[in-house]
């Protein structure tokens, strides 16, 4: 139910985004707008950095564990929070006066921390979530994403030997060749 909740507010504040871009009104000077939004943004960037909490993510490599249950979550909201990420909205112009407003560009913060948790090890329950965003991002915002440096040095690393973070790569990269962008 909750998950509802978040994804309501989700889609109208995107559709208040959308009517004030397409009123001509610079979208990051409305208060309660820019509250709204940063508050979004703030959900976003914590549910990215769960990833990275080694206390809490002891065990999410144990099946149907506490932190795994966790992490599963996380990606599953991250995916519908996704839908908030609209390249009509988060325009190169809208991230600058996001940026110039004291906020962070979100979209080059998800990009840096999406090559960085694609390194990690994961379960295939998670894995598949994560490779699911990498290419719905990458198709959103192909011009940040295959232009980050982090992208080709992860892409291309000799010291990635994983089999499961060389056949996810494999997997996003065949995808997004494949795709119009």
């Amino acid at each position: 139910m909750s998950m509802l909740i978040v994804e309501g507010i989700i889609k109208n504040q995107l559709a208040a985004l959308k009517r004030q871009a397409a009123g001509q009104e610079i979208v990051a000077n409305s208060s309660q707008s820019n509250a709204i939004t940063t508050s979004i943004e703030t959900m976003i960037k914590h549910a990215m950095n769960v990833n990275f909490d080694k206390l809490r993510m002891l065990k999410s490599d144990q099946p149907y564990s506490e932190a795994h249950r966790i992490k599963l979550r996380t990606w599953q909201f991250l995916l519908v929070v996704l839908q908030f990420l609209d390249p009509a909205v988060y325009t190169p112009e809208f991230r600058q006066a996001r940026v110039e407003a004291g906020n962070d560009d979100i979209i080059l913060y998800m990009t840096a921390k999406l090559w960085e948790v694609s390194k990690l090890s994961h379960l295939p329950s998670i894995r598949q979530h994560i490779e699911v965003f990498a290419v719905k991002f990458c198709l959103r915002f192909p011009d940040v994403t295959l232009s980050d440096p982090k992208f080709f040095s992860t892409l291309l690393d000799p010291k990635l030997s994983k089999p499961q973070v060389v056949a996810s790569f494999l997997m996003i990269v065949g995808f997004i060749l494949t795709h119009e962008l």
